[in-house]
């Protein structure tokens, strides 16, 4: 089985968005390093915080990533961070491999 490719992002700093309001929601984050959080703003601007995601979590605006729609909420980096990037497709590939214990 060949593996899907991985886009790494080195060094997130810190106040960087991976995915805001509107965006495509191309891809779910493993977080290799750093603190992030998901979260939206409602109809008055105000910021409700859904996630937030330290090393080893994953994390992405799920609804839009998996219906591969457009971004509702926000991830920001609130840490300087690595995070591993995995698209819809490769995780669709990664999931119908075979699985060993």
């Amino acid at each position: 089985m060949s593996y899907p490719k991985f886009r790494i992002i080195f060094r997130t700093p810190k106040n960087q968005y991976l995915v805001q309001q509107g965006d495509e929601a191309k891809y779910e984050y493993l977080i290799m390093s750093g603190i992030f959080t998901v979260f939206y703003l409602d109809q008055d601007g105000k910021e409700h915080i859904v996630q937030f995601a330290t090393e080893n979590w994953r994390m992405s605006d799920y609804i839009a990533y998996f219906n591969q729609k457009h971004a509702n909420m926000y991830v920001l980096c609130m840490e300087p961070g690595e995070v591993l990037c995995l698209t819809f497709e490769g995780r669709e590939q990664l999931s119908l491999g075979p699985h060993k214990m």
